[in-house]
This record gives C-alpha cells, structure tokens and sequence, in this order.
C-alpha cells in the first residue's frame, strides 16, 4: 500500500488518530481523483444528515452535498430534527429541496432508521 499525505496504513495513527489504509490501485491515480468513499466506510457507519442539509439546500455546494450524500451510501443516512435548532418542517422543507428520487427519500427519512433499529 502507498501512502499519501496524512493517511497511514493500518496501525498507525494520522494526526486525528485514525488508522486509515489506501490500496495500491487506487494511491497510484493522481490524488485530485481520489474523491470517492466506496468501500471506505463499513455498513455499521450512519450519518444524520438533518443540520446540515438544512444549511446546505439551495447554496452553491448543494449538489456537492447530494454527491456526498449518494457517494457514503444513501443507506447510511439518517434524517433527524435537530430541534432547536431547526424546526422538524425547516428540516423536511430543505430535505425536498436537494432534488432526490422518492426511493432516497423515503430510505433516509424512515426506511434507513427501520432497518438500523429492526423496526421493519
């Protein structure tokens, strides 16, 4: 395994003290192109979406956010309130704002939760 940068390799610790190990074939692409989180993250890895989206529908890294978001896995998303913050219907009215299919909508504000708490 090649390293870059701040990454190590298993066992070792970067400056945030997580060990983090690239592979080979991907290390030897140019680094502007390592932008993508499959098989990065394991599948018992959630993500609550809810402040955040309220601040980023609408703004200029929208659609930077919706790439993120469908790139960690839209089923490792979670739509929570974040209430006080946020009102539960600023949340929901920013969430319809980032231009999802209803399938992806549907797994972050209910389908992902279910599954996560053998709700289903």
């Amino acid at each position: 395994m090649r390293r870059l940068g701040a990454v190590r390799g298993p066992g070792e610790l970067n400056q945030a003290g997580a060990g983090v190990a690239i592979p080979a074939a991907a290390a030897e692409q140019d680094e502007g192109t390592l932008r993508t989180a499959q098989n990065f993250f394991g599948d018992n890895i959630y993500f609550d979406i809810s402040g955040t989206v309220t601040l980023v529908a609408g703004s200029p890294i929208q659609d930077e956010f919706v790439w993120t978001m469908r790139n960690v896995g839209i089923d490792n998303l979670l739509l929570g309130s974040d209430f006080p913050q946020f009102s539960l219907p600023q949340t929901l009215a920013a969430f319809d704002k980032l231009g999802l299919t209803e399938e992806e909508k549907a797994k972050i504000r209910y389908g992902n939760a279910q599954r996560l708490f053998g709700l289903k």
